[in-house]
């Protein structure tokens, strides 16, 4: 039964499995192979001749090797994905180029100045956190560990020939102490965050690098100024990363399209420009919507998914109901005077379907992130209107009976499904599927009242069912032993909120 329930979803044809899991796995081995070449043509460029090109090229085939092994043995890379490991190698490309640029100025200024510096002492200012941080912040920490293993073995090749190796072993055991440290640091959940994790992290570097002895001029230990001036130097360091860090985040998530939770806790504040118009001109909606981010908050948590991102998503997912508010149910207090009832069936499905479109275009006009775009667009998926669907059904079944019947002359047009179908795409991504089952589920039990756990579960066992069966969750990601506990989630959900109260005696005047 547990093998049962961990199968994936992958559609009505059980025999023939989905290729996507293929296609990402190619997508990301390809994502590898041009990263580790981006890398060695860097380590080529920067080299000063051939001999010095041949040894980074084979330390870094050697080390990428190791890396792979590494890899598959803790499945550290596995869950990501090709768009996420390409920032990874980004970073470490970045991170390699600063190195280089550290040994560069190095070099000229020594040639130049006589200055008493010591390879050993440019150790202090190397921004170890800059890569494993980043990646961090943007793909999750699993990724971000493994870039703190391949800032510490790649960035060995960028050291120069005339380098001592006690100082290298020393880079590889501080870059893996300091890259460790950082991304505990790094969720960027509390803008503080990361400047705690400067702090920690220069004080690391300064530890590690007095307690590996690397700070000793000419034999001798250093006095209590120059300790003072190295510590303050190394927190300075990681500082400054900090600050540059925190100032490129916006840049880096608009040019990777992965997002801080940060961002959407932002976004999730409920103070954007058209959460407020919701609020004001579709207040049933903007409750919706409210009670739809409890359901999917539940269910992201127990799945282990972006909780945050989903927020956000279930918060603007409604956004499209704003051009026409009173069309919708929820924002109808009198259901028997409904403006529908001046419409046709199809007019009617026409303004139900344009939300999605009109969400989208609303999101795209403020500028809100792909990811809650993609929630807009696929939370229907490619389900119908059912009930003026069923209304138009019963009015040509009419239509008809009275043409059978020669009451009338014009025979009636067969109903078309696809005038009362959204026109999808079905959730492509495990987030956009939560929100989109939130939003069933709290729609479907919107009308129980005074119901128990039971009569609960079997609606929402009834519309995981439907939905299956239909192939909406096709894409999504998720396998069956999900669904089960997002069953259970939004049972939990549901009763917390809709749990019944005493009843208060009136009060005696």
């Amino acid at each position: 039964m547990r093998k049962f329930l961990a199968t994936p979803l992958t559609g009505h044809h059980r025999e023939e499995p989905s290729d996507a899991p293929d296609q990402s796995r190619n997508a990301k081995i390809a994502v590898a192979l041009i990263g580790l070449i981006c890398i060695c043509a860097v380590a080529v460029m920067t080299a000063d001749d051939v001999r010095e090109s041949a040894y980074r090229v084979s330390w870094l085939v050697l080390s990428s090797v190791v890396l792979w092994v590494i890899g598959n043995v803790t499945k550290w890379s596995s869950g990501s994905s090709a768009r996420e490991l390409g920032v990874a190698f980004c970073m470490v490309i970045v991170q390699m180029l600063v190195l280089w640029l550290i040994f560069s100025a190095y070099e000229i200024v020594v040639r130049h100045i006589d200055v008493p510096i010591l390879h050993r002492q440019l150790l202090l200012i190397i921004p170890y956190m800059l890569a494993p941080v980043t990646v961090t912040v943007l793909t999750g920490a699993t990724l971000g560990m493994y870039t703190v293993l391949a800032c510490a073995f790649f960035g060995l090749a960028m050291f120069p020939e005339n380098c001592p190796n006690e100082v290298a072993g020393n880079y590889l055991i501080i870059s893996l102490l300091a890259g460790i440290v950082s991304t505990r640091y790094a969720r960027y959940e509390k803008r503080v965050e990361p400047l705690i994790g400067g702090l920690i992290s220069g004080g690391i570097v300064f530890v590690s690098a007095l307690a590996l002895n690397t700070f000793r001029l000419d034999g001798q230990p250093l006095s209590f100024h120059a300790l003072l001036v190295s510590l303050l130097v190394a927190m300075a360091v990681n500082l400054t990363t900090v600050i540059l860090f925190a100032g490129a985040v916006p840049v880096l998530e608009n040019l990777s399209r992965l997002f801080t939770p940060m961002t959407w806790r932002e976004r999730a504040a409920g103070n954007h420009p058209l959460l407020v118009q919701l609020k004001q001109k579709a207040p049933g909606t903007f409750a919706h919507c409210q009670e739809v981010k409890i359901l999917a908050e539940a269910a992201a948590i127990a799945l282990d998914a972006d909780d945050d991102l989903v927020g956000a998503c279930a918060l603007f997912h409604d956004i499209g109901k704003l051009s026409k508010p009173e069309y919708f149910s929820e924002n109808i207090q009198d259901q028997t005077a409904t403006p529908h009832n001046a419409l046709t069936p199809e007019a009617s499905a026409l303004i139900i379907l344009g939300h999605v479109d009109e969400g989208v275009r609303l999101a795209q006009e403020y500028g809100l992130e792909s990811r809650i775009i993609d929630a807009i667009r696929e939370h229907h998926g490619k389900s119908n209107v059912y009930f003026f669907y069923r209304k138009a059904m019963d009015l040509y079944e009419e239509s008809l009976r009275k043409f059978n019947e020669g009451l009338v002359d014009t025979e009636p047009q067969p109903v078309d499904i696809n005038n009362f179908s959204y026109k999808g795409p079905v959730p492509r991504s495990r987030e956009t599927a939560i929100v989109s089952m939130a939003d069933a589920v709290e729609s479907a039990t919107r009308s129980l009242n005074h119901a128990s756990m039971e009569d609960y579960r079997n609606m929402i066992e009834n519309i995981f069912r439907a939905r299956v069966l239909d192939g909406h969750l096709n894409d999504s990601g998720l396998t069956l032993g999900d669904l089960e506990v997002m069953k259970d989630a939004f049972v939990s959900a549901i009763c917390a909120s809709h749990h019944s109260r005493i009843q208060y005696p009136k009060a005696v005047v």
